[in-house]
């Protein structure tokens, strides 16, 4: 029997303060930028967080979350602008968006920012945390600009309750 039991609930908000921690001054947190490249963290306890992704027009990237220096969750994801000329800036704010209400967010929802209103839409989503996929537009003024393909799970333990 596998004695890598995690705690779900304790995992999903360790995520989400990760990622609420990073998209309220991006900026701040980012860790390491090399051109179109960026990376950031966060460790709290025995838990660590990272995201990298390269790319800004069209971007590819990871979520990973350790525990005790072992993988135990990930996300992966591309995205890319739908034909309109987005700013750089907005583009990381929608993406970071677009994954701060993920793993997965089954409703669409409305954010305003950077003066600017945007309608995300999450299409496809399927599962829960321990294994899901979907996709998501960000929509301003009924025109998608850019859509994010996600998806992830656990990587290692009994996730069984």
């Amino acid at each position: 029997m596998n004695t890598d039991v995690i705690d779900i609930k304790t995992l999903s908000i360790f995520i989400l303060k990760a990622r609420k921690r990073y998209f309220t001054n991006a900026q701040l947190y980012i860790v390491k930028q090399n051109q179109e490249a960026y990376e950031t963290d966060f460790r709290e306890g025995t838990m660590f967080y990272q995201r990298s992704y390269m790319g800004t027009y069209s971007l590819i990237g990871k979520e990973i979350v350790s525990m005790s220096d072992r993988p135990v969750w990930g996300l992966s994801f591309f995205g890319a602008t739908l034909g309109e000329k987005i700013s750089k800036e907005d583009i990381h704010y929608l993406l970071n968006a677009m994954l701060m209400l993920s793993v997965p967010v089954d409703e669409n929802y409305k954010l305003s920012s950077l003066n600017k209103e945007y309608t995300f839409e999450n299409l496809l989503p399927n599962g829960d945390i321990t294994n899901f996929k979907g996709e998501k537009f960000a929509i301003q003024k009924n025109m998608k600009l850019f859509n994010l393909q996600y998806f992830g799970g656990l990587i290692i333990g009994d996730h069984r309750e």
